[in-house]
């Protein structure tokens, strides 16, 4: 392996079979197929912020409106790339079968999560 792995600059991996082969591979690449599953989260939690973002500069408009629609233009940039790429990695997932049981178990548990139990906590203690 030649080259830092964590580094966002392009690397490169060598196949030891004898002689040496050197591949290139780009920095998205290596984190996208990293664990396409994290990435997606991140993804997420990266669109959740930059809409919060855009709600609380929304409220800039009276002050300064020109300022306002060039930050605006920003966000909406930065979170349609992030929308094509979250839709891209949902493909690449639900074309792995592995991927795909491991998305859709994530996707289960946390809609049990966020489910409210029938019964409050409180009530399961007095019970016993």
């Amino acid at each position: 392996m030649f080259g830092n792995p964590n580094s966002p600059t392009p690397s490169f991996i060598s196949i030891p079979t004898g002689t040496e082969f050197v591949f290139r591979v780009t920095f998205s690449v290596r984190v996208l197929m990293s664990d396409p599953l994290a990435r997606l989260k991140t993804i997420d939690r990266r669109r959740i912020m930059l809409a919060t973002y855009s709600r609380r500069i929304r409220l800039t408009r009276p002050l300064a409106p020109e300022t306002e629609r060039r930050m605006q233009k920003r966000i909406d940039a930065r979170f349609n790339d992030l929308t094509r790429e979250r839709r891209q990695l949902v493909e690449l997932i639900k074309a792995d079968p592995v991927l795909r049981q491991r998305f859709y178990d994530q996707e289960e548990a946390m809609r049990k999560a966020a489910t409210p139990n029938a019964v409050p906590s409180s009530q399961k203690e007095r019970d016993r």
